[in-house]
């Protein structure tokens, strides 16, 4: 039974660990606001700003690293200060091997409506990914000019390994013999 608890432990969330490229996009330079380091790790309330400027095209950008292969899934957790019906902010979510620029695979389109977004990456595994990409693609045509989609961190849920995966049938294996130990009493 304890193998069967220590496999699961393993499925936890990975947090990005270092944002390989970053460009700030064309409005905020508040230093609180762009600096990268604020999306790494778990949720703590610090936020990158991607920036845009409320034209199409003008967004910020970053590239996450985990320093773990991911297939299945990816969270980001976004950061809007007030009601997100006030600053809506959208974003799209690239995902590659490869970490530079035009390696990526749109996975998602995003918003900031809710604060934790879940993205299915199942129609994409098969191919282990490493990076995530954060695209900003705010448009706001009241001249509103903002600090764009902001992220608090980003997580994802890593690829089991090899040996995982033997442990969790030998934890299996195990409790279905305890269960036919007891049924047979």
């Amino acid at each position: 039974v304890s193998l069967f608890f220590a496999v699961s432990s393993h499925a936890a969330t990975i947090w990005a660990t270092s944002v390989v490229d970053y460009d700030l996009g064309a409005s905020s330079t508040d230093p609180s606001r762009i600096d990268p380091n604020n999306a790494l790790g778990s949720p703590n309330g610090s936020f990158l700003s991607l920036g845009h400027d409320g034209q199409v095209g003008t967004g910020g950008w970053a590239i996450f690293d985990f320093d773990s292969l991911f297939d299945t899934s990816a969270l980001v957790i976004e950061t809007t200060n007030g009601n997100p019906n006030n600053w809506k902010e959208y974003a799209d979510v690239y995902v590659s091997s490869d970490s530079s620029p035009n390696a990526f695979t749109l996975v998602a389109s995003i918003n900031n409506f809710s604060g934790a977004i879940d993205i299915d990456l199942s129609a994409f595994a098969g191919n282990p990914f490493r990076y995530l990409k954060i695209v900003d693609t705010t448009f706001d045509n009241s001249g509103h000019a903002g600090d764009g989609f902001d992220v608090d961190a980003v997580g994802v849920a890593p690829v089991p390994e090899p040996g995982t995966m033997i442990l969790l049938g030998f934890g299996l294996m195990g409790l279905v013999g305890l269960g036919r130990k007891k049924f047979q009493k």
